[in-house]
């Protein structure tokens, strides 16, 4: 089979990039929370896929939290949990959400733990993007520039 794709042998091409910008992956996690939680959520019935949104919104705040923090964000929901400044009773309320939706949403669900998290994620989003101001346009060419070398793109 041919393909188009031509594979490096070596990463060189890495060292061209700009340095790492936490703020840059913080901005990043935070539009995912803020836009999950603005368009996507709905808690009139908490199904699967709407329960898989609240989950989602939760990591993405999660590793906001530990890029500000300066620690790894790229962990898994449980180990973000662990490292993170919340409380043990957020902490179950995000667990049983977990079972709920491991479950395929068939346990029961206490509304009060529903509107406990919405109330966090709720604030937590807002507080979040309170600490961006309208996102300034990046100059994208440095990083094509890279992109066009490596697929050898002319």
């Amino acid at each position: 089979m041919k393909s188009p794709i031509v594979y490096m042998g070596n990463c060189d091409f890495l060292n061209e990039l700009p340095d790492f910008d936490k703020d840059v992956l913080k901005y990043h996690y935070a539009s995912i929370a803020f836009n999950v939680w603005k368009e996507a959520l709905d808690r009139e019935e908490m199904d699967r896929k709407s329960t898989k949104r609240y989950l989602y919104c939760i990591r993405c705040i999660l590793a906001w939290k530990s890029a500000d923090l300066g620690k790894d964000s790229s962990i898994s929901i449980f180990e973000l949990m662990e490292d993170s400044e919340i409380n043990d009773d957020l902490k179950s309320d995000i667990n049983t959400l977990i079972d709920y939706y491991k479950s395929l949403c068939k346990n029961e669900l206490d509304e009060e733990l529903i509107d406990r998290l919405s109330i966090w994620i709720d604030d937590t989003v807002k507080n979040i993007k309170d600490h961006y101001p309208k996102k300034e346009k990046k100059d994208m060419s440095l990083y094509d520039d890279v992109l066009f070398k490596v697929l050898e793109i002319e």
